[in-house]
C-alpha cells in the first residue's frame, strides 16, 4: 500500500447519499405537508430530497482521499472546508468493518478505524472500500502497528458463544431502552404544531388525569415496540468469539458489524442486571475499552443476554483473564444502612408535596413513593460489596440497575476515595474505580479504614 492517496470505492456515494436521506426525511415530510399538495407534493419534495443528497455525496467523494504512510492512516474530507485526520499506528486500537445495505450490494466494506481517543464512531471511517484493499491496511496495521485487532473471520475451533433466535427474543422484550421517549414526544409536538396548527394541536392535549394516563401508556407503549425492534436489528446473529489474543463479535442484519477486540485492551467488564432482566436471572456482560469508550452500549455488549449463573463459565472460556473467582463479596457496615436508605425516602417524600399542591388529592397516590424508596435502600445496601483477591478487583453497586464491574487491579488508570462531612462524621467513606473507558464505578459508605487500605493496595497493584 504505497499510494499516498486513494479513492473511496464508489459505494461510498450510495451509503453517504443514503445516510444523507436519512438526516432530511422527517423535515421533508413536514414542509410537504404543512405547505398542502397533497401525495403529489409529497413526491415532489422527496425527488428534490434524492437529488440533492445524490449531489452532496457525489461532492464529498471527489473531494475524499485517504492514505497510508510511514506514521499513520490519513483521511482528508470537506468540500469547503479541509479536514485532514491522522492517526499514527501506535494509537489505533482496532480496525472494525461495518456492511451496510449499500455496500452489500456493491460489494464493498466500511472500515472504522478505533482509537482511545475516537468519538461514537471510529477515529476515522472510510465509507467504502474494496474487500482487498481492507485486507491490505490490515496487513500493514499488522506490520506496523502495535500489537491491534483487525475484524476477520475467525479461526475454526475457537471458544464461541451465540445469542440463539430465543434468547435475541427474551433480550428484546427486555431490553428496556425507553430513551426514545423524548425524540418521540418533543418530534410528535413539533410535527402536530406544523402540520395542524398551535390552537389545533392544544386542543388534542389530554384534559383529565386518565386522558394523561391513556397518553402516556400509549407513549410507553410506542417506545417499547421501537426498543424491541432496535434489539432485534442491532443483536440478530450475534456471535463472539476468542481467536488468540483478541475477542472478535460480530452482530446485525442491516448493517452487520464485524469488531475485533485485543484481550491487552480490555481492562474490564461490566456485568449489568436491569429491573426486568434480574428477576428472570438475566443479565448482559459488557467490556471497557478505551476504543470503544463512546460508542452505544451495544457496541460494548460482550455477552447481550445470559443467565447470570452462566456468566463466570462464559467469561473463563472467552475472557479467562478477568475471571471472577465467584468468592462473596464484603459488605458495608451495619451502620451504613440508614444512609442508604435515607436519601431515597426524603427524594420520594417531596414528590407528593409537589403533586398534592399541583394536582390535588390525585396526588396522594404517590405517599407510596417514599416507601419504595426505603425498599430501594435497603436493596442498595444489600447489594453493595466488594473484593480485591488474585490481581482481580470487584466492586458492586445498585442504582436503577444492578452493576458488577470486575477489573484487572493492575491496569486502572484511577482508584480514588471521596468522604463528604457526614460521612466524616459516621467514619465511613466512598471507594471508587476509573476503568480506560473513562467510566467510574462506586461503592458508598465503606469503613474509613476498609476504604484506605484497598486504595492503598490498589495503588501497589497498578505500580
Amino acid at each position: 500500500m504505497t499510494r499516498s492517496r486513494r479513492r473511496l470505492h464508489h459505494a461510498a456515494i450510495g451509503a453517504e447519499a443514503l445516510e444523507g436521506l436519512r438526516g432530511i426525511a422527517v423535515p421533508v415530510v413536514v414542509i410537504a405537508l404543512v405547505g398542502g399538495g397533497g401525495l403529489g407534493r409529497l413526491i415532489g419534495f422527496g425527488i428534490a430530497g434524492i437529488v440533492v443528497a445524490t449531489i452532496s455525496a457525489y461532492a464529498t467523494w471527489t473531494t475524499t482521499w485517504w492514505g497510508v504512510d510511514e506514521t499513520g492512516i490519513r483521511l482528508r474530507t470537506g468540500v469547503f472546508t479541509e479536514r485532514m485526520v491522522s492517526v499514527p499506528f501506535d494509537r489505533v486500537q482496532a480496525i472494525d468493518t461495518v456492511r451496510g445495505p449499500v455496500q452489500r450490494l456493491l460489494g464493498a466494506v466500511e472500515l472504522h478505524v478505533q482509537t482511545a481517543g475516537g468519538g461514537a464512531k471510529g477515529e476515522i471511517v472510510l465509507k467504502a472500500v474494496a474487500p482487498a484493499v481492507a485486507e491490505e491496511l490490515r496487513e500493514v496495521v499488522r506490520e506496523r502497528g502495535t500489537p491491534v485487532a483487525v475484524a476477520e473471520e475467525a479461526a475454526s475451533g475457537a471458544p464461541a458463544w451465540r445469542l440463539g433466535p430465543g434468547r435475541l427474543l427474551v433480550a428484546a422484550l427486555t431490553s428496556g431502552s425507553l430513551g426514545v421517549l423524548v425524540p418521540i414526544v418533543a418530534g410528535a409536538s413539533q410535527v402536530l404544531d406544523d402540520v395542524l396548527g398551535a390552537e389545533d394541536a392544544q386542543r388534542l392535549l389530554p384534559d383529565t388525569p386518565r386522558e394523561w394516563l391513556v397518553a402516556v401508556a400509549a407513549v410507553l407503549a410506542v417506545a417499547w415496540v421501537l426498543s424491541v425492534l432496535g434489539t432485534l436489528v442491532a443483536f440478530a446473529r450475534f456471535t463472539v468469539t476468542r481467536d488468540g489474543d483478541r475477542l472478535r463479535i460480530a452482530r446485525g442484519i442491516v448493517e452487520r458489524r464485524e469488531s475485533s477486540i485485543p484481550i491487552a485492551r480490555v481492562a474490564a467488564i461490566r456485568i449489568v442486571e436491569s429491573p426486568l432482566r434480574e428477576p428472570l436471572g438475566l443479565a448482559q456482560v459488557r467490556i471497557e475499552s478505551a476504543g470503544y469508550a463512546k460508542e452505544p452500549a451495544t457496541a460494548q455488549a460482550l455477552l447481550p443476554l445470559v443467565r447470570r449463573t452462566e456468566v463466570d463459565a462464559v467469561v473463563r472460556a472467552l475472557l479467562p483473564e478477568l475471571v471472577d473467582g465467584g468468592a462473596a463479596l464484603a459488605a458495608p457496615p451495619r451502620r451504613a444502612l440508614r444512609r442508604y436508605v435515607v436519601p431515597p425516602v426524603v427524594a420520594g417524600a417531596v414528590v407528593p408535596l409537589v403533586l398534592v399542591a399541583l394536582a390535588g388529592a390525585p396526588g396522594l397516590a404517590a405517599l407510596a413513593l417514599p416507601l419504595a424508596g426505603a425498599a430501594h435502600g435497603v436493596a442498595a445496601f444489600r447489594t453493595a460489596g466488594w473484593r480485591l483477591s488474585g490481581g482481580r478487583v470487584v466492586l458492586r453497586r445498585r442504582g436503577l440497575q444492578r452493576t458488577t464491574l470486575v477489573a484487572d487491579a493492575g491496569r486502572l488508570p484511577e482508584a480514588f476515595t471521596r468522604t463528604s462531612p457526614l460521612q466524616r462524621r459516621a467514619g465511613l467513606s466512598t471507594l471508587g474505580l476509573a476503568v480506560s473507558s473513562g467510566r467510574r464505578v462506586a461503592v458508598g459508605h465503606l469503613e474509613v479504614a476498609t476504604a484506605d487500605d484497598l486504595l492503598a493496595r490498589l495503588t501497589r497493584a497498578a505500580t
